[in-house]
């Protein structure tokens, strides 16, 4: 049974299973603990004794050696086989066969099943009415010149299928999505100006011989959300139920 794997099992730095249904989770185990307690004294000892460029430069060797390990395994991965074209090539020629194609006329509502360039196995018939003007990149004005007999494609830089068009207007549709995470990748990339900004700070505490390492300081942030998780769910969340007189549970 399930139980016997996990008991059977040596997670070393992997986590256990997470168990839903009883909400709860095993305590980590003492490797995860020695990994964990190690790495932050590695840093903090060897950006206060060694300077800064230590406490960087370790762990990019240690990235560098991971990523050199990744590729090294590479023969071991179970690798899928692409597809025969490239996206980026299909959407190259959506750009393209729509810029080229861009005097055409939009055909009549009679005519539009007749038009369009669909592959064989397609579930799209016509394409969206969203970004209209790409939809010129799939319009077949001539089929004798732009078809062949089997229905293939003669230049795919001029004409593209219905698929290709809208796999390309639904990359054009998730930009917006991406870019809200942009201030957070910059947000993300700060961590090492914090660890710069410490040093110039007082950091010591209670003592003249109690100093507060610079690579620790962004500890606090994950101790301040701690304490505000502990508080939203015990406190802020059951006095909202009441008031509300509607459960509330915390979320993410």
């Amino acid at each position: 049974d399930d139980a016997s794997m996990v008991n059977n099992y040596d997670p070393g730095a992997t986590p256990y299973k997470f168990e839903s249904a009883a909400n709860t989770n095993p305590s980590p185990t003492p490797f995860q603990l020695i990994l964990l307690f190690s790495s932050f004294g590695l840093m903090s000892i060897g950006t206060v004794e060694l300077g800064w460029q230590a406490g960087f430069g370790v762990p990019t060797l240690l990235m560098l050696l991971s990523v050199v390990s990744f590729f090294l395994a590479s023969s071991f991965y179970v690798k899928v086989k692409p597809p025969k074209a490239s996206l980026l090539t299909g959407f190259a020629q959506v750009i393209v066969a729509s810029w080229r194609n861009r005097h055409y006329e939009f055909p009549s509502e009679l005519n539009v099943d007749k038009v369009y360039h669909v592959v064989k196995g397609s579930t799209q018939e016509f394409p969206s009415e969203k970004l209209r003007s790409l939809n010129k990149a799939c319009i077949v004005m001539d089929p004798r010149q732009d078809l062949t007999p089997d229905e293939m494609v003669v230049d795919p830089w001029r004409l593209c299928t219905i698929d290709q068009v809208e796999d390309f207007k639904s990359i054009i549709n998730l930009i917006p999505l991406w870019s809200t995470g942009i201030m957070m990748g910059v947000h993300a990339n700060t961590t090492s100006f914090r660890v710069l900004q410490a040093f110039s700070m007082d950091r010591h505490i209670l003592t003249p011989t109690f100093e507060i390492p610079p690579g620790s300081f962004g500890t606090f942030g994950l101790i301040t959300l701690m304490f505000w998780l502990i508080l939203y769910d015990r406190v802020i969340i059951p006095k909202a139920s009441k008031v509300m007189a509607n459960p509330y549970v915390c979320t993410l």
